[in-house]
C-alpha cells in the first residue's frame, strides 16, 4: 500500500521557498475579471481528453477552528474522483481568476456559505503537485495530475451546507492529521496539515 501511496503524490515545494506569491493581472486596472460568469462547464469527454494533456491548477482550502486544544480542520469526505476519502475544500480555478476569487467561489459552491476575506490567507501556505491513479472521466485508468495551491480560512460560525461531493464532514484536530500513520490519511493530506500548523507557530 506504501508503494501505491508513493506512486499517487510528488510533492513540488513549500511556499516558503519562494516568497513571491504576488499575481500580475496584465489587464488595465487590476479589476475582477469576472472569470467564473464567463466559463462554461465542459463535458466529460471533452474533460477528460483534457486531463490527458494539460494540468488543472486548484484552489484548496484548509477551513480551520481554534479550540481550547488547538485548531482544527475541517474535513471532507469525499465521494468523487479524484482520491473519494478525507480531503480538504476546494477545488480547480477557472482561467482570469485569482488564488482569492477561486479559493471564495469553492467555499461557496462546496460548503454553502459567503467567505469572509479578512478571514482568508492571502498566499497560499503551500503548494502540491498530485498524481491521481483514477479520475471520474473516461478511461478512468487515465487518472490526471493536478496543481493545489493551499490557503488557510479561519472559520467563523457560518452555517455549512455541503454539496453532492461529500459523504460527510468532521472536524478533527491539525496535528491528529500532521502526525497520523502513513495509512490513514493520504501523505498529501498530512503534508497539508503540517503546513497548516507552521502557520500556527
Amino acid at each position: 500500500m506504501l508503494g501505491a501511496l508513493r506512486r499517487r503524490i510528488n510533492y513540488l515545494h513549500d511556499v516558503k521557498a519562494n516568497n513571491d506569491t504576488r499575481e500580475y493581472v496584465t489587464r488595465k486596472g487590476d479589476v475582477d475579471l469576472g472569470a467564473a460568469s464567463r466559463a462554461s462547464r465542459l463535458d466529460d469527454v471533452t474533460y477528460g481528453r483534457g486531463l490527458d494533456r494539460f494540468i488543472p491548477v486548484c484552489a484548496d482550502i484548509a477551513v480551520i477552528r481554534h479550540t481550547s486544544a488547538g485548531p482544527q480542520i475541517l474535513v471532507g469526505v469525499r465521494q468523487q474522483e479524484p482520491h473519494p476519502s478525507d480531503w480538504v475544500i476546494g477545488g480547480s480555478m477557472i482561467a482570469g481568476e485569482s488564488w482569492v476569487a477561486a479559493a471564495t467561489r469553492n467555499v461557496q459552491r462546496e460548503l454553502g456559505f459567503t467567505v469572509d476575506p479578512l478571514r482568508l490567507s492571502r498566499k497560499p501556505v503551500g503548494f502540491y503537485s498530485l498524481q491521481w491513479d483514477t479520475r471520474a472521466q473516461e478511461p478512468v485508468q487515465n487518472g490526471c495530475h493536478m496543481l493545489s495551491a493551499l490557503f488557510v480560512y479561519r472559520y467563523g460560525d457560518e452555517p455549512i451546507k455541503p454539496n453532492e461531493e461529500y459523504e460527510q464532514l468532521y472536524w478533527t484536530p491539525v496535528a491528529t492529521i500532521a502526525n497520523s500513520p502513513i495509512d490513514v490519511y493520504h501523505p498529501a493530506f498530512r503534508q497539508m496539515a503540517y503546513d497548516v500548523l507552521q502557520t500556527f507557530i
